[in-house]
Order: structure tokens, then sequence, then C-alpha cells
């Protein structure tokens, strides 16, 4: 019974009908190579490798003797510049054929000149259907409330926009009765003093970590490359000697080596009132407690704005109060220092200096050392 179920099922299954083709299809394509030289391509639909003509009327009238050969209904479709032109049937290729050659129309504008000609059947576009639009349905309208509109709110005021001009001159006349004359009034030139502190200061900050290998610090070289004599080549005892590529590095720099410039501390101390005596003299010298009533930058910003020095592209602040580093850390012209450690080249630097009274008490002690 069970055999007998298999073979029905089977019979009921329907084998699968392979239609023959009703029409068969050929195309001819334009071919250039890399000197531009044109030939026509011809192959059947489904065929992988093309038959190449060097002319348009080659190709056409291979196509003619293939079409009346078969007993299929033919036709060939024409290939020029990435698209389809058109397609003909056999009766139409001879048409073609002949006008072609009649024109003597060069085989780089034949599939365009038949074109033109309306030599070829181009497929018609089927017309879309426009979608009729659809009728709303209809919504009632609901009620709504009218209500008073609210009183309209005033307009904002425009903000400021605050923006600091560095190129705009700011006349200082800080009184100088508060300064010591010894820091504060040197009349004699001291400018080469002040060049050769500064030169000595920036040498100091100078880490000196660079370091190279020498031939004896470079990894291998141990054994002689060649024998000394005998080989016609240079003498040579190490391949890691500077002169060969991956030896080492003759005369170097090593952390070894000191940059310190000396200046005497006379010197030095001169260079230090000399350039306080010159913001002095241009009255550029506020002594100020600098007191902030908290450690935020705009309380900083109107107390400079309060000095009137705000618009100064170098400010110089020597203080002892930690608010007040807190509060000028976010400002790019005002720079503070502790007085102990404020140097020649930040006050050259400074267009203005604001400092305390005990500021000027660790000023005097640095010039009595």
């Amino acid at each position: 019974m069970a055999a007998e179920k298999k073979t029905a099922k089977t019979a009921v299954k329907k084998e699968k009908v392979v239609k023959a083709p009703s029409l068969e299809k050929y195309y001819i394509a334009e071919k250039f190579d890399k000197e531009r030289n044109i030939s026509f391509n011809f192959k059947k639909a489904n065929q992988k490798t093309p038959e190449n003509f060097k002319t348009f009327i080659a190709a056409v009238e291979h196509y003619i003797a293939i079409g009346e050969k078969s007993e299929l209904p033919t036709r060939v479709w024409f290939h020029r510049d990435g698209a389809y032109r058109g397609s003909v049937s056999v009766d139409k290729a001879r048409i073609i054929v002949k006008e072609v050659r009649t024109s003597k129309v060069e085989d780089t504008k034949a599939i365009e000149f038949i074109e033109t000609k309306n030599l070829v059947e181009k497929p018609v576009p089927k017309p879309v259907k426009k979608e009729e639009p659809k009728p709303e349905p209809a919504v009632e309208e609901p009620v709504v409330e009218v209500k008073p509109a609210p009183a309209p709110k005033p307009a904002p005021k425009p903000k400021a926009e605050k923006v600091l001009d560095f190129n705009k001159e700011t006349v200082l006349n800080f009184p100088t009765d508060q300064l010591p004359e010894e820091l504060f009034g040197v009349t004699r030139d001291y400018s080469q003093a002040i060049f050769d502190t500064i030169l000595s200061e920036r040498a100091a900050r100078r880490q000196g970590t660079h370091d190279v290998k020498s031939r004896a610090e470079v990894r291998g070289g141990g054994k002689k490359p060649w024998k000394q004599k005998g080989t016609g080549r240079a003498r040579a005892g190490s391949t890691r000697s500077p002169i060969w590529v991956g030896g080492g590095r003759a005369f170097g720099p090593t952390p070894a080596r000191n940059y310190t410039l000396k200046v005497n501390r006379k010197v030095k101390r001169a260079a230090f009132a000399a350039a306080l005596s010159a913001l002095a003299r241009q009255k550029a010298v506020a002594v100020d407690e600098f007191v902030l009533n908290a450690p935020k930058t705009r309380e900083a910003v109107a107390k400079l704005a309060s000095l009137e020095v705000n618009q100064l592209k170098h400010i110089l602040l020597v203080t002892t109060n930690p608010e007040v580093f807190q509060a000028v850390a976010n400002l790019q012209n005002v720079r503070a220092l502790l007085p102990q450690f404020v140097q020649v080249e930040d006050v050259v630097w400074a267009d203005v200096l604001i400092i305390s009274k005990e500021g000027i008490e660790v000023f005097k002690e640095r010039g009595q050392r």
C-alpha cells in the first residue's frame, strides 16, 4: 500500500516543461581598442564569447546570413555608448546595409546614422496610469475656545560682546611714591646686564636630556668585518663605525653637556633693578593688594578694569594670595607669579606690574643677597 501511495504522489507531480524560444536575439555593439580603432562585436543572446568584425556592414551581413538560415524569427539589437539604440529584423537589416553603403557612412557613425534616419525600431514606453486621488473623508471641525492673546513679552536686551582690544593705547599714570629708590630709581644703563641675565635664565630652564649613542653604545659590531689585508677593501675594525650606516654617532649631544651661563651676582641685581626702574619711569607699576571677593575670573577681570589695565597685552601680577592664581588662570594676558620667582625676563615682558607691599619687601631682600 505504501508503495502504491508513493507512485500515486509521483504521478501527481507535474513535469517541468521547457519552453522553446519563440525569437532568436542577437546583438551588435561597438568596441574600441587602446588606439581608438573601432570594431563590432556580434553575439547571440546568452552567448559568452562574441565574434568580432572590422566593419559595421560585415557584422550586419553576418546577421542576415544567420537569420535566413534560422527556422525561428530573428532580431538584432544595436548597442552604442552604453545604451541600446533600437532593433530590426532581417528585412530591415538588408535596408540598413543598402543605406549605409550608398551613403558611405563611416563605421564610427554607423549606428548613430541608422538611429537618426529612423531605420531601427525603438520600444514604445508603456503609459503610466495616474492614480485618481481618493476623496478625503469629511472631518468634523472641533469647537475651539478662543482665548485672549497673552501680552507680548518685552524684547531681551542685546548682550554686549566682551572683546579685548590689545592694540588700544592705554595711558598709565600710577604713583611712584611707595616704590623704594634702590629698586625702582636706577638711572644707569644696564642693557648688557639685562641681556646676559635673560640668556642665563633661559639656559637654566633647559633640561639638556638629549642623548645619542656612540660607537661604543650601539649594539653589535664586536667582530672585525673582514681581515686586515689581502681583500682589496678598506680597513675596517667594526660595523658600528660612525662612517658606516647603522653605526654610532660621532660627537653627538649627551646629557653631560652643561648649558649654564654664569652671570655674577652683582650683575643680576643690577639687571633686575634696571628692569623694574624702566617700568617705574613709564609709571607702569601699581602697588595694590589685589583682593578679590571670590576666586572667580569675572572678579579678577573687574579688578583689572578698575585699575584700567585690562586692555593691556602683558600684565605681570606679583602676589602671594593663592585665590588670585586661581582667578587669573584663564586670562591669556595675565601672568601671576610669586615674588621670589620673578625673573628679569618676566619684568621686561610686562607692560604693567601689579605688586603688593609684601612683594616689594621680598624684592628688597633679593637685592640685599
